[in-house]
């Protein structure tokens, strides 16, 4: 991994689902999806990456008991976030379901729910 996608570098996949398929409706469902489980993936490691550094490190002999009791529950914190990351099939879901969401019909101004 090498953190491009840290600092909102464009990459290829960007460039073909957010602009032209946002507007024009182009980008399919499996585009996106594949798009945000890359993201999602990455986004794992990353957290994999700092959960290791958190593990690895101690806090400094004159840090304060807040800062050691802290530390000390980093690790598991990332751990839990990693363990609740969707599966690439609840994010085609859930994009399937915004997809789905946006073409329908829109409500006319002032139309009462």
């Amino acid at each position: 991994m090498n953190g491009d996608g840290l600092y909102g570098h464009s990459t290829p996949v960007d460039e073909e689902v957010a602009p032209r398929g946002a507007a024009t409706g182009l980008a399919s469902v499996e585009k996106v999806a594949g798009a945000v489980t890359d993201w999602v993936d990455q986004l794992g490691r990353f957290l994999g990456v700092v959960q290791v550094a958190l593990e690895q490190s101690n806090p400094r002999d004159d840090a304060s008991a807040e800062v050691r009791a802290l530390s000390a529950q980093l690790p598991a914190l990332v751990r839990e976030c990693r363990a609740q990351v969707p599966t690439p099939e609840m994010i085609r879901t859930w994009v399937k379901t915004l997809s789905n969401e946006n073409t329908a019909a829109p409500e006319p101004v002032g139309a009462e729910a």
